[in-house]
């Protein structure tokens, strides 16, 4: 399997010059439109390209509810926390915001039927951004790096347009997913490697449905890790979030930061992609 990062590092929010969000409009990214997979809707997307790395090492960030840019535009800290993290470690980020190109934001409190940018759209959206760097460089290893909606099933080969398009992602990494469906007859099975972070004490997305999902997966499934933080929250990798009762489009949950989770999860998730890719 391709290289994808060459040095597992603990980097730190304050090592990463993270003092100020970075706005959308910072000369350290680039922001680019690229068509999503199906060709139905043209994507807005940020790259933060490695100094070190080449064009070969990528991973395609794939934001929460919550949007990729703030309300003032820019982009949220905990996607740019994720992003240097990997820049540190020779990979190019490719931000995808799958709101904003369909004229909204932040969608958390709004209902799923109500939503432009449902799951199954966002899985046209992630692999429309990794098949926009695979026409860029052909030799580039991805990753994915997901916290929403859509983010599980772009690995899943019993999804439809996963199913019908080419697998171009060589491993994923999920913050606190919805750890929904799968079982029965139509079990979870991802193509590649994949690692879910979530809180114990989540109750927006019980780990429990996760510890679930793993067990009940396909037997064709790739391998998949769990780690489950103590003392942990919703949204734990959020930045100087507090930590109390927030409402939402299904009712309220406790979100909340907890950084020396969130930094595990950096470290962990740095340490998986080099596993799994065959880099050192």
């Amino acid at each position: 399997m391709r290289h994808l990062i060459s040095i597992i590092m603990t980097v730190s929010v304050a090592v990463l010059g993270l003092s100020a969000t970075p706005s959308a409009g910072d000369e350290r990214y680039d922001r680019i439109e690229f068509p999503n997979v199906t060709g139905e809707t043209t994507i807005t997307g940020y790259i933060l390209r490695s100094g070190t790395g080449g064009s070969n090492r990528w991973a395609v960030l794939a934001h929460a509810c919550n949007g990729v840019l703030n309300g003032k535009g820019d982009i949220r800290e905990k996607y740019s926390a994720m992003a240097f993290q990997l820049k540190e470690n020779g990979v190019s980020s490719f931000l995808v915001d799958s709101h904003n190109s369909r004229g909204k934001n932040n969608i958390c409190k709004t209902k799923d039927a109500h939503r432009s940018a449902t799951p199954a759209k966002r899985i046209d959206d992630h692999i429309g951004a990794a098949a926009y760097i695979k026409k860029m460089y052909p030799d580039a290893s991805i990753v994915l790096v997901g916290w929403g909606p859509g983010s599980l099933e772009t690995m899943n080969t019993r999804n439809n347009l996963v199913s019908r398009t080419e697998q171009l992602f060589s491993a994923a990494a999920l913050f606190y997913p919805p750890c929904r469906g799968g079982g029965g007859n139509s079990p979870y099975s991802p193509y590649a490697p994949m690692l879910i972070v979530v809180g114990e004490n989540d109750n927006w997305e019980p780990a429990g449905k996760c510890e679930d999902l793993i067990r009940e997966k396909s037997p064709h499934s790739a391998e998949m890790e769990l780690k489950i933080y103590a003392d942990t929250h919703h949204g734990f990798d959020n930045i100087n979030q507090p930590v109390k009762e927030y409402k939402h489009a299904s009712g309220r949950s406790t979100s909340g930061s907890n950084p020396a989770s969130a930094q595990d999860a950096y470290d962990r998730i740095v340490g998986f992609f080099a596993e799994h890719t065959g880099a050192r």
